[in-house]
């Protein structure tokens, strides 16, 4: 699963904008995340809140946007979607990973 945390969320979108607004000749050293965030927060956060849901399109899965069905396997601690679970039970909430494999190797 491809998981991007809000920090990295973040960091991708500033270098983002910085690739896009490069300044150059300019006697001031401010990035184009840094000018965005600080004149216009608004435009910054909704900026930054499309290019979260860009990703989420592309089949990621960013903290707090798309992740409320992100569980953590009860067996193995790895993070799986639930929407995505074959389970046959709603209650064995379990990565898809386990399912195939009957909890073998993960209950020895």
């Amino acid at each position: 699963m491809n998981y991007i945390t809000e920090d990295q969320l973040e960091e991708m979108y500033e270098d983002y904008l910085d690739g896009i607004y490069e300044h150059s000749g300019s006697p001031f050293d401010l990035s184009g995340s840094r000018v965005l965030q600080e004149v216009d927060p608004v435009a910054y956060r909704c900026g930054l809140s499309d290019y979260a849901d860009s990703l989420c399109q592309d089949g990621y899965t960013v903290e707090n946007y798309n992740d409320e069905y992100i569980e953590t396997c009860q067996y193995c601690d790895e993070l799986y979607d639930s929407n995505d679970s074959t389970a046959e039970h709603p209650d064995d909430y379990c990565c898809i990973e386990c399912e195939e494999s009957n909890h073998e190797e993960c209950t020895e």
